[in-house]
């Protein structure tokens, strides 16, 4: 594997701001009525690639859970409809 001498800060800044931009996608395709599983499932693999480079995937989790849990809410809004 190739590893490179980047700096690490530089490195985490870029995780966190890619994991932002997916979730600020998401807000807008969620808020228009359209699904963001695809979006989820994104930033999970982004989560898992800064995990194998040992970087911190707690920004990126927690956009994620948030996502999670909104989806879960329309779900259950949608079932619960009369």
């Amino acid at each position: 594997m190739h590893v490179f001498n980047c700096d690490k800060d530089f490195e985490q800044a870029s995780f966190d701001l890619v994991a932002r931009m997916v979730f600020d996608h998401a807000c807008k395709i969620f808020s228009d009525g359209n699904s963001i599983t695809d979006l989820i499932g994104l930033l999970f693999v982004l989560s898992s690639v800064a995990y194998v480079f040992g970087m911190s995937v707690t920004t990126i989790n927690a956009y994620s859970l948030i996502l999670q849990e909104e989806l879960d809410r329309s779900i259950e809004g949608e079932i619960n409809v009369d």
